[in-house]
């Protein structure tokens, strides 16, 4: 009985109460404070983001040249110069 009553105070604990409204310009300041803080890149990770991506491009440019020049045969042309047996028969027993 004691907990009902507990759980039927707690419920209406609540009634009466008046939802809070901010003053007309709250939004608009705000608003202002949050663009005030926007701060920009500094000029130094732009150039170093950008000199890395152009030496990965350059590297993977580099190492596609010497695979292609050397002429390696491709994994479609291995077909009998692998070093296992190929097992047509898979039974276990």
């Amino acid at each position: 009985m004691e907990k009902q009553r507990w759980i039927e105070e707690v419920m209406s604990s609540t009634e009466g109460m008046q939802k809070l409204t901010p003053s007309e310009g709250m939004y608009d300041a705000i608003q202002a404070k949050l663009y005030e803080q926007k701060t920009q890149m500094p000029q130094r990770t732009v150039w170093i983001a950008a000199a890395s991506v152009v030496l990965l491009a350059t590297l993977n440019i580099v190492t596609i040249k010497k695979v292609f020049s050397k002429g390696e045969p491709q994994a479609t042309e291995k077909t009998q110069d692998s070093e296992s047996p190929l097992y047509v028969n898979n039974q276990l027993y």
